[in-house]
């Protein structure tokens, strides 16, 4: 009798996207091993398009090479919008020629847009994926509306949270933090990057102790060129990827944790801003309602809404007890909520179903 196993299937490990970071969540936890599952790479960012073929199909003989050598019970496919969709569609299409179950765990906040935006025969593509699998899975109770009411799917989606290792369960949080204001995104428009140096210099010029440290992928260097030169400079930090200690380390630093992001899902780096009680500044779109609480873990506002950035940026600043107690209520919702403890266990569940 051929031994079975589970097949995870996303992007490389080494990707600074969210997909990778929760992909490392689970092989570094030990999930991987609980639910009897290893992980086939299928893209790799920042790579040629031949290397990307390359890649793509060494991932779809590994999965025959797995189909012939064990029993593969269930696939698990980490999906966005666009190319990752269609890499995994093929995938999609030999799990149904075998009869395998397989999930689609949706990321992304553009996915019902990517659905909207297509024509006919994407739409019919991606409505058969969805309607053929066991289970759909996301990370909001809003996006399972959305995509419910989008797709005109009712059945099989289930909610499970982002989720982060508590890195901070035995790590005290510095009480003399510093006037770190942190940013962990890529350096896009998207990502409200662009309102944050817009509102920088009347922050700044109130109040020059206020660093701005901004971590996060800058494609061809394009905002540390421009600001490298800016009579600001000192009062910004630039880090293009943080991981491990050094995340940590300035995550204790930090005083206000803010994220104005135009389009989001679910957004990982929130969750650990909550994990290090560090209290988040972020914008009322899609699942971030359903993370930040307005006035009791952080504020929100409206996408592009600058005034009301700036506005609890000084608010958050001036009243260290309010940024303390908003960063306590933080660390008790990623608690409850947003640590391994609580979504591992939904997805040992599926897993046993």
């Amino acid at each position: 009798m051929k031994k079975k196993i589970n097949i995870i299937f996303g992007p490389s490990k080494n990707d600074l996207g969210g997909i990778s970071t929760i992909l490392n969540n689970y092989k570094e936890s030990f999930l991987l091993k609980k639910i009897n599952a290893i992980l086939i790479t299928t893209h790799k960012t920042g790579t040629n398009r031949l290397l990307l073929i390359i890649i793509f199909i060494n991932a779809v003989l590994k999965f025959i090479k797995n189909l012939i050598k064990y029993k593969v019970e269930i696939v698990n496919l980490q999906m966005a919008s666009k190319g990752s969709f269609f890499r995994k569609l093929l995938l999609i299409v030999i799990c149904n020629i075998f009869n395998i179950r397989y999930f689609v765990h949706i990321h992304g906040g553009g996915f019902t847009d990517f659905y909207k935006n297509s024509i006919f025969i994407v739409k019919f593509f991606i409505h058969f994926v969805l309607i053929k699998a066991n289970k759909i899975i996301v990370c909001s109770n809003f996006f399972a509306r959305n995509l419910s009411k989008t797709i005109k799917i009712k059945m099989n989606i289930i909610v499970i949270n982002n989720s982060i290792e508590d890195n901070f369960k035995k790590i005290k949080v510095s009480k003399g933090k510093k006037n770190y204001i942190l940013f962990l995104a890529n350096l896009t428009p998207l990502k409200g990057i662009n309102d944050i140096f817009s509102i920088s210099h009347d922050l700044i010029s109130k109040n020059n102790d206020i660093k701005f440290i901004l971590c996060g992928s800058d494609k061809q260097n394009y905002y540390y060129k421009k600001f490298i030169n800016n009579k600001n400079k000192k009062n910004f930090i630039f880090f293009n990827y943080l991981k491990g200690r050094k995340k940590i380390d300035i995550l204790k630093k930090s005083k206000i944790f803010i994220l104005p992001s135009y389009i989001e899902n679910s957004p990982i780096s929130i969750i650990e801003a909550m994990s290090a009680s560090v209290p988040v500044i972020s914008t009322n779109i899609s699942g971030i309602p359903e993370q930040i609480t307005h006035n009791k873990n952080g504020f929100l506002i409206k996408p592009g809404d600058k005034k009301m950035l700036k506005k609890y940026i000084s608010v958050l600043i001036k009243n260290k007890n309010l940024a303390s107690k908003m960063g306590k209520e933080g660390r008790i919702t990623f608690k409850n909520k947003f640590s391994n403890d609580v979504s591992f266990q939904k997805i040992i569940n599926l897993y046993k179903i």
